[in-house]
């Protein structure tokens, strides 16, 4: 799978689980509409932590999260 597809399928499931938390809540708007939000806020939050490194998909992180995140904010 090229990285591409790679996003393309987790926007796509992202999407489908927004509608699946607007089918569980078919009587109640307000609750619809906090778990929506909720789960695009954090949703959009990890989309923008996966998107820091360069390549994510195509980089295997071998050493620990902090080695990992103060090599990619060096490169800032």
């Amino acid at each position: 799978m090229t990285p591409p597809l790679k996003w393309l399928s987790i926007v796509i499931f992202g999407f489908l689980t927004q509608v699946a938390l607007l089918l569980v809540h078919p009587g109640n708007r307000r609750a619809s509409r906090v778990a929506v939000a909720l789960f695009t806020v954090a949703f959009s939050f990890c989309l923008l932590v996966v998107a820091f490194f360069d390549a994510p998909f195509e980089v295997v992180l071998r050493d620990e999260p902090g080695k990992t995140m103060r090599a990619a904010l060096e490169k800032l």
